[in-house]
């Protein structure tokens, strides 16, 4: 009996001196494997979430009676300024769409003076010695007189003090297609709607 219970007491002892020198290089393995030096200090030098640019600004739109007629925002992206807009009581068809030079003053859309041309060129996105910073595509207008969509300005910034940025201007929609390439404003027509750009 007491040799049995020798046997068992000496058993224990070495599954306890197993455990105990086992454990300290098993605490240490997973601590290394899973939280390494290198991740704990990439942790703490770089933010979780990444601060996205806030360099945004939106532009009511109104007709020539000062009725409001739609939205569109700008918004700085890596390569120019995207512009989003979405607009109503407009013909169907295509409809010339550019930034102009100056503000609206008191809905009197001639006051917004030329396009916007901080680099002295031609009009029209294909002429071959354009074109206007200002100078956009057409927009397409559906059938019940509605618009929505996206678009860029490649040459625009929205940083101040900058010669090419569009803050402080006005955008302006005509009334009849751009053709662009016709100086100096593609045959686009009466300027009908637009909105002024916050400085």
């Amino acid at each position: 009996m007491k040799k049995r219970t020798y046997q068992i007491l000496a058993g224990a002892i070495l599954i306890s001196a197993f455990f105990f020198a086992a454990a300290p290089n098993s605490l240490t393995h997973n601590s290394t494997t899973n939280v390494p030096d290198r991740m704990v200090t990439e942790m703490i030098d770089k933010p979780v979430f990444r601060e996205e640019s806030t360099n945004s600004v939106s532009v009511k739109l109104f007709n020539a009676a000062g009725e409001p007629t739609g939205f569109a925002s700008f918004e700085q992206v890596d390569d120019g300024v995207k512009v989003k807009i979405a607009a109503s009581g407009l013909t169907p068809g295509k409809h010339g769409f550019h930034v102009h030079e100056n503000a609206i003053q008191s809905f009197d859309f001639k006051s917004a003076g030329g396009h916007f041309n901080p680099t002295d060129k031609h009009h029209g996105l294909e002429h071959p010695q354009g074109s206007h910073v200002g100078d956009m595509p057409n927009l397409v207008v559906e059938k019940d007189g509605t618009v929505k969509t996206e678009l860029l300005i490649k040459h625009a910034t929205l940083d101040k003090n900058q010669a090419n940025s569009l803050l402080g201007r006005s955008l302006i929609i005509h009334e009849d297609e751009d053709d662009g390439k016709t100086d100096p404003a593609g045959n686009s027509g009466n300027r009908i709607m637009g909105g002024n750009i916050p400085k």
